[in-house]
């Protein structure tokens, strides 16, 4: 008498539960994200995802680590609309914010960014090497560009989060007309510290 033949195991990589995690969070916000969810996404018990993290705060950690990453790296992306580097990443800022709503949420406007107003600056510093690409912005020291670009972010995000919930049709070009002159102001201002002189 031949044996029953068992259904094949499935098994999920560490990096396909995180993956089907980081999709429902983008989707749903954090708030959404259960090992049941992940589990019915994955056509799976909940076993695969507690093998995969020990436990959903550090699941939860790792999606949060996945979802900054994954916003440097849109923030970087290369765009064919603008010649300006640097009024560039204040535009990919506000995409992001519509585009991926509950990333932005999350990271920004709940504050799960994971560092503190004081370091705030040191994750925007991969940034620096595509403002350097920036023609208005040659010559200007180091700390000048990070001053730049954290005053920057500071104005950007302040009008960004005002707009979020209910963007004017014409936010883009707004955004754009508000980057430009306070781009403009913050250059001619920097040009003319004692420091740069």
């Amino acid at each position: 008498m031949k044996g029953i033949a068992m259904p094949p195991k499935v098994s999920f990589t560490r990096e396909k539960v995180l993956q089907q995690a980081f999709e429902i969070v983008r989707k749903d916000g954090l708030d959404a994200l259960s090992a049941r969810r992940i589990a019915q996404h994955l056509h799976s018990s909940t076993r695969p995802v507690y093998i995969a993290f020990q436990s959903m705060k550090t699941l939860k950690e790792a999606v949060i680590q996945k979802a900054r990453e994954y916003a440097l790296s849109y923030f970087l992306q290369d765009t064919e609309d603008d010649d300006s580097p640097f009024l560039n990443l204040g535009l990919q800022y506000f995409r992001f914010s519509q585009v991926e709503r509950e990333l932005f949420k999350l990271l920004f406007l709940e504050g799960k960014i994971g560092i503190t107003f004081e370091k705030m600056g040191q994750y925007f510093y991969p940034l620096l090497d595509r403002m350097k690409q920036d023609p208005r912005l040659q010559g200007l020291s180091e700390v000048s560009l990070k001053r730049i670009g954290m005053n920057s972010w500071i104005y950007t995000h302040g009008l960004i989060a005002l707009i979020y919930a209910v963007p004017p049709q014409n936010a883009e070009e707004l955004i754009r007309a508000y980057m430009s002159q306070i781009g403009n102001i913050l250059i001619v201002w920097e040009r003319n510290e004692p420091d740069n002189k």
